[in-house]
């Protein structure tokens, strides 16, 4: 429910910010925006996910039943920019989280790009206790927030990212202290863009998390690698994405009297198309995804699969600097 209100705000801040639009000029320094509206499908299959169709379990060896739904999508972003490459900016980004963010990003006379930003996301619905048999449970919401810092030179791009992680009412934490959900997040990223030509760009990428969570039995080391590509054409953007990854817990399960280990798997494709028709200033958005975890406790074993879909509107000094 928090989830809708907070999205039928951004949508009203949405309308009133798209009358301007049309009043900005599109010179390399100043003021900028950028808006799109659209929908968004979602399916899973998780006892962790929170939904009506999965709110009661008999037994923990149950199969989850495929969830889904149509939620509406707003993503904006609005900024200024300064010295032609660097600018302040706010808004909730396009392809991650639907997180509001606040952030800086600047150029040193070394030609080094140092970027930092603020994040708070909105709060997402999980279970009191996950694991309670033969009642309903019942939902309580999960709070994500921090901080990133990136560091960009010849290619190599380097991240890091402090997620604080709280959840309003953990009955299960109480229930097994090994198992609260309360802690901090620390994610270290490394990539590198290779230009291909011909409008080809390959962006490999390694990330190392490590989530010091509360609860021992919580607690993990992720590895993850990834390998992106990217095609553009005059005004077609194509963007392939893959990611595999496993997450290797620290204690043994009080429930499940075994120490988790989860592998998972990403895939993701999109295409935007920029002046569509020749409407200037335009963008139709289009892609989908689909992950997968396979957890040596079957009970954490999870699918999903979404698809979006797009109108944007873009203004100011954006697209200068996209096609710079």
């Amino acid at each position: 429910m928090k989830f809708r209100i907070l999205i039928s705000i951004c949508l009203l801040l949405l309308f009133h910010l798209l009358p301007a639009a049309w009043s900005q000029d599109s010179s390399p320094d100043g003021f900028y925006g950028r808006v799109d509206l659209g929908g968004l499908w979602m399916s899973s299959k998780s006892w962790l996910e929170a939904g009506d169709d999965n709110r009661r379990l008999e037994t923990l060896d149950q199969k989850p039943k495929s969830q889904s739904e149509w939620l509406p999508v707003p993503s904006f972003e609005l900024g200024y920019y300064f010295n032609h490459d660097s600018r302040v900016y706010f808004g909730i980004p396009f392809e991650e989280e639907p997180r509001p963010t606040l952030g800086i990003e600047f150029e040193t006379p070394a030609g080094i790009e140092l970027g930092a930003s603020l994040f708070y996301g909105i709060p997402d619905e999980v279970w009191t206790d996950p694991y309670l048999t033969g009642v309903n449970r019942v939902e309580t919401d999960e709070t994500r927030f921090g901080g990133e810092i990136t560091c960009e030179i010849n290619g190599w791009e380097l991240g890091y990212e402090l997620e604080q992680v709280d959840v309003d009412k953990d009955d299960i934490g109480k229930r097994f202290s090994e198992l609260k959900r309360d802690g901090m997040i620390h994610q270290f990223e490394l990539s590198w863009d290779i230009e291909l030509g011909s409008g080809f760009e390959l962006i490999p990428g390694a990330a190392y998390t490590l989530a010091d969570i509360d609860g021992k039995a919580n607690r993990y080391n992720g590895y993850t690698a990834n390998l992106d590509l990217e095609k553009n054409w005059e005004n077609i953007e194509l963007k392939l994405s893959l990611e595999a990854g496993t997450h290797d817990y620290d204690a043994i399960h009080p429930i499940f009297s075994n120490t988790r280990k989860d592998d998972v798997y990403e895939a993701m494709a999109s295409v935007s198309w920029f002046n569509p028709l020749g409407f200037e200033g335009f963008a139709v958005r289009a892609g989908g995804g689909y992950e997968r975890c396979n957890s040596n406790i079957n009970f954490y074993d999870s699918e999903g699969a979404f698809a979006f879909v797009t109108l944007g509107y873009e203004f100011g000094s954006t697209r200068k600097h996209r096609h710079d």
